[in-house]
């Protein structure tokens, strides 16, 4: 990934000032809705290199020094509500005294937001913390037990349907569903890397089996053009071989003039061989893949022998 300066050069700076403004304006609504989503999501993370690489270790020393922790080494948790996210930007020179990102000129860190059984899990909040700041979040009335009966059997129900599409099975913890999440991620991760590295070995195996076929197509060709008489039956059965195959290969399908000069070559061993009807036939048939070949003079002179 390239430099904050690589990538400055290469979209310049007004590119730069759309980003920064795209990415403020975004960050800005998640700030001011925070409260929608926390009792789903009451963490978030501060996440680097959108559109360039940066410096990790200068991003987790400001993270230190403004009161954060690491979670899992490198990771930049807090709450939403923790006062770290206004200390990043008016804590420093070059902030931007804004409590979201982006925090720097130079920083292209986004939120990601992070539910609250990985955050409890992590140890990120605590489940006291939790229960008090999202309190508002959840219905003032009191309900009926009639109606928590209800609630708590379509909750189940949920996680039954869940766990039947491969979720965690019902009833299961707080570090239980995170750790099955986490398994799932890492079997997707395996799933998506072995998909990978499959396309790439049959695009390489293709590029391989097309550049052999072009080449193949050369050294007919050639041979041809070096010895147009053929006494050797080794020879002869190698071009025979050879000129069948260029004319069969799916490698040729966008490239007309190509097969064109296959089924030219195929005509040229029709000639050797004494088949005039078959000759003219290839040559006809190179002739429409290929208007502009030099054939129509030995097309009519072909015609007019047979």
């Amino acid at each position: 990934m390239k430099s904050y300066a690589e990538w400055l050069a290469h979209w310049g700076a007004e590119r730069d000032v759309e980003r920064y403004e795209v990415s403020r304006q975004c960050h800005a609504r998640m700030w001011a809705r925070r409260a929608e989503t926390l009792s789903a999501f009451p963490v978030w993370e501060l996440c680097l290199g959108g559109y360039w690489e940066e410096n990790v270790e200068e991003w987790t020393t400001r993270w230190t020094n403004s009161g954060g922790r690491l979670f899992e080494s490198t990771r930049m948790l807090a709450a939403k509500w923790d006062p770290i996210w206004t200390r990043l930007g008016t804590t420093f020179y070059d902030g931007f005294n804004s409590p979201h990102p982006p925090y720097a000129k130079s920083s292209c860190a986004c939120w990601s937001e992070i539910d609250d059984d990985e955050a409890i899990v992590l140890g990120v909040i605590t489940e006291e913390e939790y229960q008090r700041e999202t309190a508002s979040c959840r219905p003032r009335e009191p309900i009926s037990e009639a109606q928590r009966i209800a609630l708590v059997q379509t909750l189940h129900e949920m996680e039954v349907e869940a766990h039947a599409l491969g979720g965690p099975k019902p009833g299961a913890s707080r570090e239980e569903r995170f750790l099955h999440r986490r398994s799932r991620e890492r079997e997707e991760r395996e799933k998506s890397s072995r998909a990978y590295a499959h396309r790439a070995e049959v695009g390489q195996r293709e590029w391989a089996e097309k550049n052999a076929a072009f080449r193949l197509m050369e050294a007919v060709e050639q041979s041809l053009k070096l010895q147009a008489d053929v006494a050797d039956l080794a020879r002869w059965t190698w071009l025979c071989d050879s000129v069948r195959r260029l004319t069969e290969t799916r490698h040729f399908d966008a490239y007309e003039n190509w097969r064109a000069r296959a089924w030219l070559a195929s005509a040229d061993l029709h000639k050797i061989a004494g088949d005039a009807v078959n000759e003219l036939g290839c040559l006809e048939f190179a002739l429409r893949l290929n208007e502009k070949l030099p054939v129509k003079r030995r097309i009519k002179a072909l015609r007019l022998s047979l």
